[in-house]
């Protein structure tokens, strides 16, 4: 039928490298765009399923949705430990996912590039440098984060922020959408996962290393202690792109199979680093790691809120928010 040979088209069309992408099947993203929804159409998905592949549809537009439960990432963490398999996780908040679709004001990237430590070069030139880091950790990782489709609704996010399509996945030739595994942005800040206490019974015996902007926070807050296991750090600095080169050299250093961080947008792919050139398990925190240093960096950590639970010791305001200030952040985009 019409339908099927559409169907193969597009995975084949999916599979090519990158560097052979365009072709006269598909000329354009309109034209991925239309395949796409006419695949999805056809089998009428709301939030089906087909083979590992999850989406759902808003405002005309189809979305890639989770395809992983926490508890199916946990089991899969555990036994990457067990096995001592590389392993990497990446989580893409809408910052990131903003960068590689040029969803942006101008002025919000500018304020992107002088946080990274990105001074050289035009504004094409600069945000080339930063989604190359993100579209690499999106292609390498063995799961991404995204937001999923309950989460959207929960928090009154918007789809377009804060998800992705596949005709965006196939703009850049990641790979077969079928490969990929998604599991909630959120995912490392649920209860089961996030809170201390549990993430112990995660890692069972196993040393751990944190590279973390407020690792002295996290020694203070007696981390090693809380969690039963050896637990060493470095540190994520300010202006972390300018710097990223300095933190990459420091890889070698690290003893630990397991290694926890959070280094913004400009180290996204510090992940894909750690398990491809150092054979770690390697999980992207996020912010998670500001509360286990009783850093209240997103309002939902407040008492009362969402994620307290997530806190660890004394809570501390972070100077970089303004949690008494309007448009204070509702939650991590990283």
């Amino acid at each position: 039928s019409i339908w099927l040979q559409k169907n193969n088209q597009l995975r084949k069309e999916l599979s090519r490298p990158r560097s052979t992408y365009r072709s006269p099947l598909v000329t354009s993203k309109s034209n991925t765009t239309n395949l796409a929804t006419s695949i999805i159409n056809k089998e009428n998905y709301s939030n089906k399923k087909t083979s590992t592949l999850q989406v759902y549809k808003n405002s005309s537009k189809i979305y890639l949705d989770v395809n992983m439960s926490t508890d199916d990432v946990i089991q899969l963490i555990q036994e990457k430990i067990q096995n001592g398999e590389p392993f990497c996780l990446t989580r893409f908040g809408d910052g990131d996912l903003n960068i590689i679709r040029r969803h942006f004001d101008k002025r919000w990237l500018d304020r992107g590039f002088k946080k990274q430590g990105i001074v050289e070069g035009s504004f094409s030139q600069k945000h080339e440098k930063l989604k190359k880091v993100i579209l690499s950790a999106m292609s390498d990782s063995d799961i991404i984060g995204i937001m999923s489709h309950a989460t959207i609704k929960k928090f009154g996010f918007k789809s377009e922020k804060w998800s992705i399509t596949p005709s965006d996945i196939a703009e850049y030739g990641l790979k077969e959408l079928d490969k990929f595994k998604i599991c909630d942005h959120q995912m490392t800040h649920s209860f089961n996962f996030g809170q201390i206490n549990n993430f112990k019974k995660i890692i069972g015996t196993t040393s751990i290393h944190i590279i973390s902007h407020h690792y002295k926070f996290l020694k203070e807050n007696n981390i090693s202690e809380l969690l039963g296991v050896p637990v060493t750090y470095s540190e994520s600095p300010a202006y972390f792109y300018a710097n990223r080169q300095k933190v990459i050299d420091n890889f070698k250093n690290i003893e630990e199979k397991v290694v926890l961080y959070a280094c913004s947008g400009g180290g996204k792919d510090v992940g894909i680093i750690l398990k491809n050139q150092y054979q770690k398990i390697a999980i992207d925190m996020g912010s998670v790691l500001d509360a286990w240093a009783g850093v209240i960096s997103r309002i939902r950590f407040q008492q009362g809120k969402d994620y307290e639970y997530l806190v660890v010791g004394q809570p501390r305001f972070n100077t970089a928010y303004s949690l008494k200030q309007p448009g204070a952040r509702e939650s991590s985009d990283n």
